[in-house]
């Protein structure tokens, strides 16, 4: 039986207050004060976005007393709603981010409306809702709000959303409004101008918390346990052959990642697939390989620096791209 329309809008309510919660409790617990401060520290020396005094000058005043406006006239929901149907429809690589968003049937001619009639979209949309209101009654307290922040970001990382989606949000926000909002509440020069130092700020502490979450968690994230069985499996596949192992990676990568394409309908191919008999294709393969655990774990970031600059490929979806090469290192390994 379908629930009531009423229970409906109450169990988002609920949900949203719950994530709330559940970002505020976390927040009362400390960050790692030595990998935190020196996070932000880097984070903040090369940061040219406004800094924290923009707030204390106020600059954000009028961004609040719109946000105010919208809440009056009813149009913070469809703000926030016209603000993801946005990102959906531009930016469909950010699509396997959100459950609504891997739902999307593009088969279907409305399949906005459905977007918009979705149960976790509403949920999403009111929870993001609810966390600008609270940015906005809490802004004048730096300290506690940086922390919040900072807390929502961390999570954020285990969500594959990292900085560039923060960006893509903040100008998806801003073409929303100017979209959807006429008459009274309609976006002007300077309340834009508002907006954007209040979303500048409220992304820098969020990647703060994405940059410290990221540190504790490479940091942590292998037990010395897993370390040996890593290196282990990576014995196993040397002697299979590294350049057959590399061939068979990165071979299950592509076809994984067409498959997972067309799962999703997104038309985000990697451009001219060269075949596995290839130089090019044994080029890319050798360079995959070479990234690899067999003289430790201290240079990888450095290896893969180097690895994603020379193999950089434009136009597709990144989460998509990290599923098919996980599909592929787990083939490789079985055989």
């Amino acid at each position: 039986m379908a629930s009531h329309p009423m229970y409906h809008e109450y169990r988002v309510h609920q949900l949203v207050q719950e994530t709330l919660d559940t970002v505020m409790d976390a927040a009362s617990s400390s960050i790692d004060s030595e990998d935190g401060a020196s996070i932000k520290e880097d984070l903040r020396s090369d940061d040219t976005d406004r800094c924290d005094s923009d707030l204390e000058a106020d600059e954000t005043h009028l961004a609040r007393a719109h946000w105010i406006l919208l809440h009056k006239m009813n149009k913070q929901g469809t703000v926030i709603q016209s603000t993801f149907e946005h990102l959906m429809t531009e930016f469909k690589h950010t699509r396997p981010i959100w459950q609504f968003g891997r739902n999307i049937d593009e088969n279907v001619k409305d399949w906005n409306k459905e977007l918009h009639e979705d149960f976790y979209f509403r949920h999403h949309c009111a929870s993001v809702q609810a966390a600008i209101t609270m940015i906005m009654e809490n802004k004048d307290d730096i300290v506690s709000l940086t922390r919040v922040l900072n807390e929502v970001g961390a999570h954020h990382f285990f969500y594959d959303a990292y900085e560039p989606h923060l960006i893509l949000f903040e100008d998806a926000m801003i073409t929303a409004m100017k979209k959807v909002l006429k008459g009274v509440e309609e976006l002007d020069e300077e309340t834009e101008r508002s907006w954007r130092v209040l979303l500048q700020l409220t992304r820098k502490h969020l990647i703060e918390g994405i940059s410290i979450q990221r540190n504790g968690y490479l940091k942590q994230a292998i037990t010395p346990q897993e370390h040996t069985e890593i290196m282990e499996a990576w014995s196993r596949v040397e002697e299979f052959g590294l350049e057959e192992a590399g061939v068979k990676l990165c071979e299950t990568a592509f076809e994984t990642y067409k498959s997972l394409l067309s799962q999703y309908e997104l038309s985000l191919p990697i451009p001219a697939v060269p075949g596995s008999n290839s130089d090019v294709f044994r080029q890319f393969s050798h360079m995959t390989m070479a990234v690899s655990p067999r003289y430790g774990f201290a240079s990888l970031p450095e290896k893969l620096s180097d690895y994603a600059i020379t193999c950089m490929i434009l136009d597709v979806c990144p989460t998509l791209v990290r599923k098919a090469f996980m599909e592929g290192k787990e083939r490789m390994e079985d055989n």
